[in-house]
């Protein structure tokens, strides 16, 4: 395929993303009788501010990265703490198993793996401004050991295309390194751990 080609085919695909992820939020969010009557410029208004909030939803934190670092936390503490122990397993030898596999993958909504592209992307320096996240979205994490260096990466996937590589030692240093403790979570968003 030419480059022409293929810049229009990415165009295409990111308006059809676009086209998805808007006709599922008007059918979750608006009274489906208003498809009948608004006018094309009602429409347009009503697709840029649900466009916004789609944004908004996915990319949570984009704008703000103490809220990204918020949404986050938790899922990263898990994650470190899953990798952490299945490094620890091969080093004591013992090696796969269908319980401890070297990958994790998150399948699911956009509101669920777009902060990660968020977060991973402000943590690690990545332009993520063309990672539209669509409505059903997935990202996978590897590890690898590299028997030459004796050390640990790990992997990243998103929408099964690489991502980035990264030293498994660098990754986690950096991102326990902004993450926030759990009080600060239920703090900020006030949650009474009594109810």
């Amino acid at each position: 395929i030419s480059p022409a080609k293929m810049c229009i085919r990415d165009r295409l695909n990111r308006l059809l993303e676009f086209i998805d992820n808007f006709i599922s939020s008007w059918f979750n969010a608006n009274d489906l009788s208003k498809l009948k009557t608004a006018d094309m410029d009602a429409f347009k208004m009503d697709a840029l501010k649900i466009h916004g909030q789609q944004y908004t939803e996915y990319y949570y934190g984009a704008n703000n990265y103490y809220i990204a670092k918020i949404n986050m936390s938790k899922f990263y503490r898990e994650l470190i703490s899953y990798f952490d122990n299945r490094i620890s397993l091969e080093n004591d030898g013992k090696g796969y198993s269908m319980e401890n596999p070297k990958m994790k993958m998150f399948s699911a909504h956009d509101s669920t793996v777009g902060p990660q592209v968020v977060f991973l992307g402000k943590l690690f320096d990545i332009d993520i401004k063309n990672y539209e996240v669509p409505y059903a979205s997935s990202i996978l994490y590897e590890l690898f050991y590299n028997s030459e260096t004796k050390s640990w990466t790990v992997e990243m996937f998103y929408q099964m295309n690489s991502f980035f590589t990264v030293e498994y030692k660098t990754f986690k240093e950096k991102v326990e390194g902004v993450l926030v403790t759990d009080k600060e979570i239920d703090d900020f968003c006030k949650f009474d751990q009594n109810k």
